[in-house]
């Protein structure tokens, strides 16, 4: 941070600017493309902040301390990221306390295609509305939150996400849906502790031995089993995923879009094998007989790996359980444990974000 700002001036600047510290904190989880987070504060449409006013607050941040710079893979590209002091301010709590964003390869690529995404879905929002009005950061939040969407949620408010939609459709989903989030709760509660050097919370016996069976069952299984039989939406949005929208109809239907994103790894194996993770999960949390309907929707960084994944999906495979139409997409499907007659219920596909184009950023 500049030193050289007293402390007064740095409360000016972070009043001043507030509207970009906000939108990167609670939007972005803490970190941004710089060309993308113009391009999104464009989309906001937010009264008097033209885009030389944008830029200029952005190069204002940066000189003070309050954004830092990681170059993109081997690009021009830089991924801004909140320091400390912005951090602290919003959260209330001494810089010191402040947890670091995560910004490794993974975390910046993945992050890269959720703001696009966002800017997306406000541009189709405003086609669909007809409306030029302003989206600020409270009204995307709203609208997040109506969808049931993780996208803006960052994992360490996953816990949270999970009591909301519990409150929201209590009757409606199982017991296994309260265990997971009771089994997170304990870890968050045990790491607080940890980190605090005292029983800054108590922790209910019974929810302890949620816990402690969790963990029990999967020292007996593999990787791959765990993640059909313990998979929940933390590991989800850990997955470089989000939950895009979802509704639980008052049978008990639900009906879930899930975002993947590209983050330098993507292959039909991969998506395969977290949709079937996704669909045993939520099937498991469904209170009713209802299969639950899964909509993925893959988020590739250009158009190469969209029409090569889109391809691999589409190929042939003759003589796959006794299906005409089977093809490699249905063959992961069904090879990673989804059963043939609910193949029906879970749809793929292939978005290309544009990201080559839009920032010059090739992730193959």
């Amino acid at each position: 941070m500049n030193t050289q700002l007293t402390q007064s001036a740095k409360d000016s600047l972070y009043e001043d600017t507030k509207y970009l510290i906000d939108t990167i904190y609670y939007i972005s989880n803490g970190k941004v493309l710089h060309a993308a987070l113009i391009a999104l504060l464009e989309e906001m449409n937010l009264k008097n902040k033209s885009t030389a006013q944008i830029k200029s607050d952005i190069t204002a941040l940066i000189k003070a301390g309050f954004l830092k710079k990681k170059q993109v893979l081997s690009t021009n590209a830089n991924i801004l990221i909140l320091t400390a002091f912005p951090i602290s301010k919003l959260e209330g709590k001494p810089s010191r306390d402040v947890s670091e964003i995560p910004t490794s390869k993974k975390a910046i690529l993945e992050s890269i295609c959720r703001i696009e995404f966002i800017i997306n879905t406000l541009h189709e929002y405003r086609l669909k509305q007809k409306t030029s009005e302003p989206f600020d950061v409270k009204r995307i939040l709203r609208i997040m939150q109506f969808r049931n969407s993780t996208v803006c949620v960052p994992l360490k408010g996953i816990n949270n996400y999970l009591l909301t939609l519990h409150n929201r459709y209590d009757s409606l989903l199982s017991g296994d849906f309260l265990d997971d989030y009771k089994y997170l709760e304990v870890i968050r509660m045990e790491r607080c502790n940890n980190l605090s050097k005292s029983d800054s919370y108590t922790i209910d016996p019974d929810w302890q031995a949620i816990k402690d069976t969790h963990i029990d069952l999967q020292e007996t299984m593999t990787t791959d089993a765990q993640n059909k039989a313990l998979y929940n939406i933390y590991n989800l949005k850990n997955s470089s995923a989000d939950i895009n929208f979802l509704i639980i109809e008052d049978n008990g239907q639900m009906h879930i879009r899930i975002n993947i994103y590209d983050n330098g790894n993507l292959s039909l194996e991969r998506i395969t094998a977290l949709t079937t993770y996704f669909f045993l999960m939520f099937d498991k949390y469904n209170i009713n007989y209802e299969k639950p309907f899964l909509y993925i929707f893959v988020q590739c960084s250009n158009e190469d790996i969209k029409t090569e994944l889109e391809n691999e999906a589409s190929k042939r495979v003759p003589n796959f359980y006794g299906m005409r139409d089977a093809t490699k997409l249905t063959q992961g499907l069904v090879t990673s444990g989804i059963r043939v007659q609910y193949l029906d219920n879970i749809e793929v596909s292939f978005i290309n974000l544009h990201i080559d184009e839009n920032y010059h950023i090739f992730y193959y």
